[in-house]
């Protein structure tokens, strides 16, 4: 398949996803719960940065410019507020999706494992409870590490973003860590290392830059993302089977 096709498959991989999960009651079931987790996330995120970012922004503006600055005050405090509620709300947007990936790690395991047998990329197998939960636990463990690494990323590449140029290639890097994100439940199943992760986000990387594009458009919503995290994880899944030697277990 030529580069062109190969990124429009990855560009669509969350409407995949999203037939996927309509047309198999099994995965239906098992992405509810994340995504009701990512709901209520989205909900209590946005009203309690209602609450706290007018005192964090004007905080921010009085570090800059103080009231007793007079005129220079007056011409300087809308821009500068407007500007630092922007920065706040990415930020903010940011933690709430690090850390509803912490909490729907476990459900979104079962998702990308169902989904890699369905698609034949592992031998089907019964639903064992204790595996799931060890399985879960070293998720959540890796969730939490992954947390912490995409935070202070997230902090360069949006420092970057004020750059001319630079800040379209950080935006870039932004979206494939993302799209990488998206794989990593199925390369956790797939019991892969760190090596063997990026050899095959390298033979994807086509995809991987249609998926980037997608999650570019789902971000001009704010918490869409989020919300779309269950149908992107088994859509990235799915795109797996044509991996060749991705090695059956």
């Amino acid at each position: 398949m030529i580069p062109i096709r190969r990124a429009g498959k990855g560009f669509s991989f969350i409407m995949d996803g999203l037939r996927l999960i309509r047309q198999d009651g099994e995965l239906l079931r098992w992405a509810a719960v994340p995504f009701v987790i990512d709901l209520l996330l989205v909900v209590i995120g946005f009203f309690a940065g209602a609450v706290l970012m007018p005192g964090w922004v004007q905080a921010a503006v009085a570090m800059v410019i103080p009231a007793s600055a007079g005129l220079a005050f007056s011409i300087l405090y809308y821009p500068l507020l407007l500007f630092f509620w922007l920065v706040f709300l990415i930020l903010w947007i940011y933690v709430i999706f690090l850390f509803a990936t912490v909490i729907a790690a476990p459900f979104n395991t079962v998702l990308a494992e169902r989904t890699l047998m369905k698609a034949g990329v592992i031998a089907s197998r019964p639903f064992n409870f204790t595996q799931w939960s060890a399985t879960s636990f070293r998720m959540m463990i890796t969730a939490l590490v992954k947390a912490t690494v995409f935070l202070l990323l997230g902090v360069g590449i949006f420092a970057l973003s004020f750059v001319p140029v630079v800040n379209l290639l950080s935006s870039f890097l932004a979206l494939q860590v993302m799209a990488f994100d998206s794989f990593d439940c199925s390369f956790e199943i797939l019991e892969m290392n760190f090596r063997e992760r990026m050899k095959v986000f390298r033979q994807m990387f086509p995809e991987a830059t249609g998926m980037a594009g997608a999650l570019a458009v789902s971000l001009m919503v704010p918490g869409l993302t989020l919300l779309l995290m269950p149908a992107a994880i088994v859509g990235s899944a799915s795109m797996l089977k044509g991996v060749p030697n991705l090695g059956r277990k």
